[in-house]
């Protein structure tokens, strides 16, 4: 198991800034105002051929909020998990009332600690005062140009007795939860988890990270990703929502299955069919999960799925789940049927029978002729990947039209029994 190390300190000081620089890409939403983290952001990190995990979580302040008090939880459960704290303060304001409290509280934790002072070379001053809160000579750093954080990486080691060496890592199924704001995402990881993981609130956007989680769940290994709610364009405004629609946008894309949640008593807006086209347009395999499915029943049910099927007509191969965080229903059939799913994108279709589908599917409905030329199908293969991509050499590309195209699509995943995702059929001549 990699050892874990948590950044934390109050709000802006500059722990998402630092988490990106040592992680080494851009994964935390960083922004000149407090409060922007809120979850625990997991990332790997490597130096001198060893790794760890660095975990960036919420800034300690002193509101009384809903939300900054699951931010405490959440850092709380970040520093009881951590072999090593990176206690950070700001080097250009200097120690604050708010830095000695949660000195004193890191220090009732019994663990190892090494202080980092952001924006503080040379600052003489912050040295004296750092040493008064017990812990030692800070670490001056510059997350934003870098500076120090090769010495910083050699301290962590050297507190890491025995941080694991680079090791294989296990063939992960990733997994993204999608949809709305408030559609209960966050409230479905938790679920999932049997624990608070991730912060739910009634207030939209509460979760602006991709969060990514590790878990193992009936023998198999998942990375899931809690993102960031998207609502419509033209209600996008702020920068950091800016930045955290990109990150569910990447997460997706970086997914092996999604998870398109749905609020159950709204049913499906537009908004929600975008998504489904974005994820149907990258040819990733999905799960519609409608969530809060306790708010409906019995014949309300019948018609409420009827409905979500009618709008999702362009989907018809899409799994539906009906499920609800609150009350636990259908929750631990999530991940068996992203499994499900995987599995079937990652099957190796024989060559001979696909062949056999193909030229049965062109007996049964013959391509529509162009003039004097009709379309000619030669050979046909599969490329291995995280989806289901299939290459036809044919006499012209052109000469097959969309409909055509989905008409191939949809028999071959009558043939195999390929439902949930779809299907990349790639014509060159």
């Amino acid at each position: 198991m990699l050892k874990v190390v948590a950044l934390i300190g109050r709000p802006n000081v500059g722990k998402s800034a630092l988490f990106n620089r040592l992680v080494g890409r851009r994964k935390a939403v960083v922004e000149d105002l407090p409060g922007v983290t809120r979850d625990r952001l997991y990332g790997e990190v490597e130096w001198s051929g060893r790794k760890f995990l660095l975990v960036d979580t919420g800034g300690l302040g002193s509101e009384t909020t809903d939300i900054y008090t699951a931010v405490r939880r959440q850092v709380e459960a970040a520093v009881t998990e951590a072999d090593l704290l990176l206690f950070m303060v700001d080097g250009r304001a200097g120690i604050t009332p708010r830095d000695r409290e949660i000195a004193d509280q890191l220090r009732r934790s019994g663990k190892e600690i090494i202080l980092v002072a952001n924006k503080a070379e040379g600052a003489a001053q912050l040295l004296h005062e750092g040493y008064l809160l017990g812990m030692g000579e800070p670490m001056p750093v510059s997350a934003e140009r870098g500076t120090g954080t090769g010495d910083l990486l050699d301290a962590v080691l050297h507190r890491l007795v025995g941080a694991t060496e680079e090791e294989e890592e296990p063939e992960r199924i990733r997994v993204a939860l999608l949809g709305r704001p408030n559609v209960g995402k966050s409230s479905l990881v938790n679920a999932i988890l049997g624990q608070e993981r991730v912060i739910v609130a009634t207030e939209p956007g509460t979760t602006r990270d991709a969060v990514d989680i590790s878990l193992e769940e009936g023998g198999r290994t998942f990375l899931l990703v809690d993102t960031a709610g998207v609502r419509r364009p033209s209600r996008i405004d702020l920068r950091v929502e800016r930045f955290s629609v990109a990150r569910t946008f990447s997460a997706i894309d970086r997914a092996q299955v999604a998870l398109l949640v749905i609020d159950a008593a709204e049913g499906v807006t537009e908004q929600d069919l975008r998504l489904a086209g974005y994820v149907e347009n990258g040819k990733r395999a999905c799960l519609l999960v409608v969530n809060k499915w306790d708010l409906v029943g019995g014949e309300d049910g019948q018609e409420t799925t009827k409905a979500i099927r009618e709008r999702f007509y362009f989907l018809p191969f899409f799994q539906m789940l009906t499920v609800s965080a609150v009350t636990g229903l259908r929750v631990s059939r999530i991940l068996e049927g992203a499994a499900a799913v995987y599995d079937l994108c990652h099957r190796r279709l024989p060559i001979e029978d696909l062949q056999r589908s193909i030229e049965s599917a062109c007996r049964r409905r013959p391509p529509a002729a162009d003039g004097r030329r009709r379309l000619r199908i030669v050979s046909a293969r599969q490329v291995e990947g995280d989806r289901l991509k299939i290459i036809l050499q044919v006499n012209d590309p052109g000469l097959a039209p969309p409909q055509y195209r989905r008409y191939l699509e949809n028999r071959l995943r009558e043939d195999f029994r390929l439902k949930g995702l779809p299907l990349d059929l790639v014509f060159r001549k």
